[in-house]
């Protein structure tokens, strides 16, 4: 017995030591800090085995409870001389209700530690058998091929009972036995190492009595203590437990777990210190150790002169021995072989080959006299065995493998190799992240022409190869002249992850191939260098990109389809996409422009100068935040130089492209029909889209322009593609496009194609994105907000009445006749708002919300003037004045008026705002976000349907959704004609249309990529109104799906 009861019972209380804990909350968190954090145990697992208690509780009736002393078996004195301490105690559970150890609130002056361990009263040595939820089950059928009931279809425990081939590894404390279940290995904890039963004093325990069946394998688990005594004691210990296994009368087999006593005591200290991996392999080893107990097949003959055992038996004893070395991917129907060829790493084996390694292990069994039938069996049995359905290999967006382990993308750590990865590849270097790469970063500098932000895709794409990011959908396109790079580019893709896991081919083979799609199964990246123009079937490359099933075959296998989880790229000298192949690959592609030209006296052979280099750059790459490769990965296309060569590429073959280049003007004042006579222009003046459409295209002789039937809605398409926010409208006139109007020569000629437009862009502030940077002002609402800094602009002029015309004008605007001068970057007054100017052309500007004006319509704002008026605020102590002045402000605009304030200034002006704003109430934004605030609702965005900008601070209502944008078209309260808004800048007002969610609801998506899939909500992002879903399917992806894009289900 090993019950740690050392005191009398009827003074245990008045003893007690101090209860260092200030209430029970403290104490639970303590405790499962301690088995979750420390002994790395799975938290659903802890959940179902612990229960929390004080010393008395009060009943709902009222009555007087003494949970702990009960438990325990302890004499609670009510009434004494001495003030009682409270008592705080986790009682650990066994399957069956009953309490197998206590952890109590005590000081243990020992241990120099805040608890003590104490079992119940006279209950003797039991094992524990905890409750095992549903999610551990799972893990351990996995681990061992096996089907196990569920919670709801029976005990854990015995089933246990009947699965003599699955070993049983003996440990010592809870949170040992704890750590290990949750890895999925049967673990069964003993108070002690002597605790499970003595020779000639009743023999074994009856926890462990009922396990001891016939062919039992047992393990040692127990702690690698580095104290000789203690050495001595353990081996002791296990001796006797040995021969107390023996005198129950079973044949078992047993074997020890080792591992280095500098890697951790316990087996929980271990896994917590060097990693699942690590206890892994120690179990691994021993399993390996136990094949010479296994002599003679592994059964109780004497005779090892011939041994002929039964297929069945000597194939199940093979795949008890070997489950961790050898599976069979029903996946790809081949055999898998672990470590084989490189460390951690399983790969391919032939039948044939797998049966000659049966072959070498029964004569290693001892097996004589068999024939070529039995092998065959065996081997046929072993199938069946060990056969996954699902391979499960981690993805690399969790772990990468390198030689000398797996990098934990979470942890950035490096842990030990473990078969349960189910890793089929590897990165051809060990992880080592110490170095420079300055040799590369050279490379990538000429490559992207000394653009940061284009040399930023270039590195975010080697982290979205190295990590397997399929879920952004992408393909990076390398476009330009021969001798500038992309070959280099490649190679150093090819560098990183290694050839063995590239596949190479061209479009016309891949897209039309069934054998070629299934060399990609596996690969972390699919390359087509030197690609010529193609214009075929582009379904299967859409798959490949687009996280949708493959049906990839390979001779004599039947291969099941696959979902692609890798990255391509795509290099080539000229345009590869033409027409409606185009349209229909375009938003895969990032079109990166490669023209600047390497001198033929400076080329070289860059393979061996980067390899010294590739190890830190590897490093480097992967300790991109996730999140950042996205946003760059997304916004892609709308970095200037990659917009101006997509949209190069795309006026040279496709005619709907080039002639809105050319003869269409974004105006969000306009209205033009659309018509339907492809011989207008033959009839005199050309005044509707189609006509002039048609007209374009004969004069430029281009053929195969679109008919009637689809050129409104490739027209649209495209129009959002270049975010001109245009509206299709039926009335009983015919049918019109609102926000374009065609380009009339002589009045038109000072606005630029929009060609132009991009190169202007280029030119004057790189690609017009923002950096994502705060300008650092503090929130001016309330105290309680945080919603922005507060400033919002108004003209130096007094405030102008708001018109609410909203009527259309179709008249033509005259070029401008100003003296007014204007440079980029100054702040304007247009349209009844501030705006700054982002591009300027003779008689145009573009702001920075990218909307258009003549010159002869803007204003120049007075800064100066403003901030003079932010003073007199603050001489007058006048919060209500500043909420008035600043209401509207744009956030650039409210930076620089923050720039030109004295910090004494600033520090006045945040003391100003009260604790309650009078003006909270009054506030469109300040009930938006409070309304936002919510965690268990999202915004429901609907057509016609009233919401709240967030950076403009204005009511909006919607007109168009467009889910593949992420963005709608909206009407601003107060101002003319549509913008474009993205769902991430929207907020419910009060009476907006909100969906109720929380983290588990089921949904099924029913727009968009993932039409038809269903899920459980894992996250609910309140702060962009979106959730994160884990598909049933597996399917993954990182983005947010919001509200009208899903439907929940029961």
């Amino acid at each position: 017995m090993s019950t740690i009861i050392t005191e009398k019972t009827t003074n245990l209380v008045e003893e007690l030591p101090k209860n260092r804990f200030n209430s029970l909350y403290e104490f639970q968190e303590f405790v499962e800090n301690k088995f979750i954090n420390e002994s790395t145990i799975e938290p659903t697992l802890l959940k179902a085995c612990i229960e929390f208690h004080e010393d008395i509780e009060a009943t709902p009736w009222g009555d007087v409870e003494t949970p702990i002393h009960d438990e325990l078996g302890w004499k609670y004195i009510r009434f004494g001389m001495k003030v009682k301490e409270t008592l705080y105690a986790a009682f650990l559970k066994n399957e069956d209700g009953t309490t197998w150890q206590t952890i109590l609130s005590i000081w243990d002056e020992e241990r120099q530690r805040p608890y003590k361990y104490y079992a119940p009263k006279e209950i003797g040595d039991r094992a524990f058998l905890p409750p095992i939820p549903d999610k551990i089950r799972k893990l351990i059928g996995s681990k061992y091929g096996v089907k196990v009931p569920t919670v709801k279809e029976g005990s854990f425990w015995e089933w246990v009972k009947t699965q003599n081939t699955i070993p049983k590894i003996l440990t010592e404390g809870a949170g040992k036995g704890l750590s290990q279940l949750s890895l999925g290995y049967v673990a069964i904890a003993l108070y002690g190492c002597n605790c499970g039963g003595r020779v000639g004093k009743n023999g074994l325990i009856d926890d462990l009595r009922q396990f001891n069946t016939e062919e039992s394998i047992w393990l040692f688990g127990l702690d690698r203590d580095e104290k000789e005594k203690t050495k001595r004691r353990v081996n002791s210990a296990k001796r006797q437990l040995k021969l107390t296994l023996e005198s129950d009368g079973a044949k078992f087999y047993i074997e020890d777990i080792f591992w280095n006593h500098e890697d951790g005591k316990g087996a929980d200290d271990l896994i917590a210190n060097k990693g699942a991996g690590a206890f892994d392999a120690a179990y691994h080893a021993a399993m390996v150790r136990l094949e010479k107990q296994f002599k003679n097949g592994g059964y109780s003959s004497d005779d090892d002169k011939e041994f002929k055992p039964t297929e069945l038996k000597i194939a199940r004893r093979l795949a008890e021995k070997y489950r961790e070395i050898f599976a069979y991917n029903d996946e790809i129907s081949s055999w898998m072989r672990y470590a084989q060829e490189k460390p951690g790493v399983w790969f391919e084996e032939s039948n044939d080959y797998f049966r000659s390694v049966v072959y070498k292990l029964l004569l290693s069994e001892g097996c004589k006299g068999f024939k070529a039938a039995f092998v065959n069996n065996v081997a046929d049995i072993l199938k069946y065995e060990l056969i996954l359905r699902e391979w499960g290999e981690k993805s690399p967006t969790e772990i990468l493998p390198f030689k000398n382990g797996v990098y934990n993308a979470e942890t950035k750590q490096l842990e030990e190799h473990s078969p349960g990865y189910r890793l089929t590849w590897q990165l051809p270097r060990n992880y080592e992240p110490d170095g420079t790469w300055e040799n590369i970063d050279k490379y990538l500098n000429h490559l992207s022409n000394n653009n940061p932000k284009m040399k930023d895709i270039l590195i975010c794409y080697c982290n979205a190869v190295l990590k397997g990011r399929s879920d952004l959908q992408k393909c990076l396109y390398l476009i330009g002249h021969p001798g500038t790079g992309k070959g280099t580019y490649l190679r150093l893709l090819s560098s990183m992850v290694g050839e063995e896991n590239i596949h190479s081919t061209k479009l016309e083979i891949f897209c039309t191939d069934k054998f070629d799609v299934g060399n990609a199964r596996g690969k972390r990246l699919v390359m087509f260098s030197d690609q010529a123009q193609y214009s075929g079937s582009v379904g299967e490359f859409l798959s490949l990109t687009g996280q949708d099933e493959l049906r990839g075959e390979k001779k004599n296998k039947n291969a099941k389809p696959f979902i692609y989880d890798g990255m391509a790229a795509i290099a080539a000298n000229d345009p590869v996409f033409v027409g409606k192949v185009l349209n229909a690959v375009y938003r895969r592609l990032i079109q990166f422009p490669c023209n600047n030209l390497v001198p033929p006296e400076l080329k070289q052979d860059l393979g061996p100068i980067f390899e010294p280099e590739i190890g830190a750059f590897t490093a480097y790459c992967l300790g991109l935040p996730d999140d950042h490769v996205t946003k760059v990965l997304d916004g892609a296309n709308k970095v200037t130089d990659t917009a101006v060569e997509s949209w190069e590429n795309r006026i040279q073959s496709d005619s709907l492209a080039s002639w809105i280049n050319y003869e269409l003007i974004a105006d969000p004042n306009a209205k033009t029909q659309i018509g339907n006579d492809k011989d207008e222009y033959k009839k005199g003046v050309v005044a509707t889209l189609f006509g002039s459409y048609r007209e374009f295209c004969d004069k430029t002789g281009r053929t195969g322009g679109r008919g009637n039937d689809v050129f409104s809605s490739e027209l649209e398409k495209l129009c959002r593609v270049i975010d001109w926010p245009v509206k299709l409208k039926k009335t009983n006139k015919g049918r019109f496009f609102f926000g374009v109007r065609l380009r009339q020569k002589g009045l038109d000629d000072h606005i630029p194609s929009y060609d132009i437009y991009l190169e202007n862009q280029k030119v004057t502030d790189g690609d017009g994105q923002s950096d994502g940077q705060s300008d650092g002002l503090e929130p001016l609402y309330s105290k309680e907000s945080d919603g922005g800094d507060g400033l919002n602009p108004k003209s130096s002029e007094n405030l102008k009445p708001e018109s609410d015309e909203n009527e259309i004008s179709t008249e033509i605007v005259h070029p401008p006749k100003t003296t007014l001068e204007f440079k980029i970057g100054d702040f304007v007054w247009a349209e009844k708002r501030i705006g700054r100017i982002k591009t300027l052309a003779d008689h145009y500007c573009t702001l920075s919300d990218n909307s258009a004006h003549l010159l002869k319509d803007i204003e120049p704002v007075d800064i100066q003037s403003n901030v003079e008026l932010i003073r007199e605020c603050v001489s007058d102590k006048n919060w209500d004045m500043v909420t008035d002045l600043t209401e509207g402000w744009p956030s650039d605009f409210k930076s620089e008026i923050w720039s030109h304030l004295s910090d004494a200034e600033k520090k006045n002006l945040q003391q100003l705002k009260p604790e309650t704003s009078k003006k909270k109430t009054e506030s469109t934004e300040a009930i938006a976000l409070e309304n936002h605030s919510s965690k268990n609702s999202i915004i429901l965005l609907q057509e016609k349907g009233k919401y709240l900008s967030k950076s403009m601070n204005r009511k909006i209502k919607i007109f168009m959704i467009y889910d593949n944008d992420k963005e709608c078209s909206c009407t601003i309260e107060g101002m003319k004609g549509t913008y474009t808004r993205p769902f991430s800048d929207i907020l419910p007002l009060p009476d907006s249309p909100k969906m109720e969610v929380k983290e588990g609801d089921r949904v099924k998506v029913t727009d968009g990529k993932y039409k038809g899939e269903t899920g459980r909500i894992r996250s609910v992002d309140s702060d962009n109104q979106g959730v994160f879903i884990t598909f049933n399917s597996r399917k993954k992806t990182y983005k947010p799906f919001f509200a009208h894009e899903i439907t929940k289900l029961n």
